[in-house]
């Protein structure tokens, strides 16, 4: 998958993804506009294209073209590969979460765990009337990953196996218990 990454890096330039999305102006050697994830007056937002990066001196959002799709388009580095990719003109090989590595494949398990827990607590006012009486914001929120398990006690495991994980897997990533 990394030469997918790679070879997509290499066809499309930071200006041209981002400027497909917001209306970029010329500031020196970068490039400037109006953050898209946080409202704002003058530009903070600047995007570097000798670097590939971006950077929002307003909210702290960074990162390249691959985080800037994922954050605009609200999906995960899956999604933000597939876009990139049909725009790029590059054909990717089918991916699975198969590694003969058991450490690996923890540490897919739980990023898969932490992309469902974030997606259950968008949505849900209670828990996040919560959070944000404790302080948290929203860009902690998303900075901390922040879920939320719904009291359908199954609903997190049967995900995981969807996506092809034993449930001695499951339980070794401290997600149930059997």
């Amino acid at each position: 998958m990394s030469s997918s990454v790679e070879e997509i890096k290499e066809r499309l330039n930071i200006e041209d993804v981002i400027g497909s999305y917001i209306k970029l102006e010329r500031a020196g050697s970068s490039l400037k506009a109006r953050c898209p994830f946080h409202n704002e007056k003058t530009p903070s937002f600047f995007v570097s294209k000798d670097r590939g990066s971006y950077y929002c001196f307003g909210c702290g959002a960074k990162g390249d073209i691959f985080t800037f799709v994922e954050n605009f388009e609200s999906i995960d580095f899956l999604g933000a590969l597939k876009i990139l990719a049909d725009r790029a003109g590059i054909v990717l090989e089918r991916f699975e979460f198969k590694t003969t590595d058991k450490k690996e494949r923890l540490y897919i398990l739980l990023e898969a765990a932490t992309i469902f827990l974030q997606n259950n607590l968008s949505g849900e006012e209670i828990p996040l009337c919560y959070l944000k009486k404790r302080g948290l914001t929203d860009t902690t929120i998303k900075e901390w990953r922040i879920g939320y398990v719904r009291e359908e006690w199954r609903s997190i495991s049967d995900y995981l196996k969807k996506k092809g994980f034993t449930e001695n897997e499951i339980e070794r990533a401290g997600i149930t218990k059997l």
